[in-house]
């Protein structure tokens, strides 16, 4: 089953994750393996990723394996992260099919 994972991370700006793209292109693919939909945007003075995943397995893994990697190497804080996820129980071919 597909997974949506929101991360918020306050203070977080756009040169910011422009430099966490950077740190992430070097260590594989973007988007990563696994990664259905991914999208972002300022926030209330800070940044919101959403991103879809085909499963929690490709979620973790990216999420241990290269995340916190690419945070340290762009010099972004990563310790305020707010992470909320959920089961994705449709999506816009779900809901185009049903049209």
């Amino acid at each position: 089953m597909a997974i949506c994972m929101v991360i918020d991370n306050p203070g977080q700006t756009r040169d910011d994750t422009e430099r966490i793209l950077a740190a992430l292109r070097e260590t594989g693919p973007v988007p990563p393996t696994g990664a259905l939909h991914v999208m972002g945007g300022a926030l209330d003075g800070g940044w919101r990723m959403v991103s879809v995943w085909d499963t929690r397995e490709s979620l973790e893994r990216f999420v241990t394996a290269r995340l916190p990697r690419a945070f340290r190497e762009a010099g972004v804080d990563g310790t305020h992260l707010r992470r909320q996820e959920f089961d994705v129980q449709m999506q816009s071919a779900d809901l185009a099919a049903r049209g």
